[in-house]
């Protein structure tokens, strides 16, 4: 239809209608250019958001599990020192001292929840606009969570490598991380080795859960704040209304 009348004006010579022409040619191109972009770039700020969004439901499932096993080994630790005290002092046996005993042969176990993630690495962690948020999620999954799962796979070795065999042969009715008796208390209060497992043990939860979960659980807590801000109330809300 232009193109019949382009040449038309062109025939006759009519050079202001073939202007108007081809303004409107390239006008509709820009126009569409321009709405396809725009399309495009929607299309990408909701899959951001999306994303986002998952992100934050895993990560505060995390932070919660996370702090779960930071209270945890805390307890222990304040457990295995009094245990040191006690058989340092030589504490006569009292049915409370197995709680102590316990805790020597004790972990946790936890699996972060890294899908959202996975899901931004297979669709390009570009995707995420703001340059620092992106460093700041890649740093989380690929340093702070790889130390985590490190150092719950050294806390396994560690209770079957090292307790698990001294506890089989010296203790009865073990409780893992609760409870467990000694089948002679006055050789396991002399036994020089126990006494250095258990100060090993505790050293352990300190250089290594103590110290890792404690900053994850700070890193995963900034994360949280930094996807807060990039959605912004609204969107939460909307997520929370969901939810419920």
């Amino acid at each position: 239809m232009i193109l019949r009348r382009v040449i038309k004006h062109f025939r006759n010579q009519e050079w202001t209608a073939i202007f108007l022409d081809f303004l409107i040619v390239v006008v509709g191109v820009f126009v569409g250019l321009q709405v396809q972009n725009w399309n495009q770039a929607r299309l990408a700020a909701q899959a951001e958001r999306s994303l986002l969004l998952e992100m934050h439901t895993a990560l505060t499932r995390d932070a919660a599990v996370i702090n779960r096993e930071l209270v945890r080994a805390r307890d222990l630790d304040e457990r295995i020192s009094a245990l040191l005290i006690h058989l340092q002092a030589r504490v006569p046996y009292q049915k409370s001292l197995d709680a102590e005993f316990g805790a020597v042969y004790g972990i946790g176990s936890m699996d972060l929840d890294r899908a959202a993630y996975e899901s931004l690495k297979s669709q390009g962690i570009n995707m995420i606009t703001d340059p620092l948020l992106r460093s700041t999620i890649s740093q989380l999954y690929e340093r702070i969570y790889v130390q985590v799962n490190t150092t719950v796979r050294i806390e396994e070795n560690v209770a079957f490598e090292v307790m698990r065999p001294y506890f089989l042969a010296h203790f009865r009715d073990m409780r893992f991380s609760k409870s467990a008796t000694p089948l002679d208390y006055d050789a396991v209060q002399a036994d020089p080795y126990f006494r250095n497992m258990a100060a090993y043990r505790r050293a352990a939860l300190r250089k290594g859960p103590l110290l890792v979960f404690e900053t994850a659980l700070e890193n995963i807590n900034n994360l949280i704040a930094a996807i807060e801000n990039e959605l912004g109330d609204s969107e939460l809300e909307e997520k929370n209304d969901q939810a419920h």
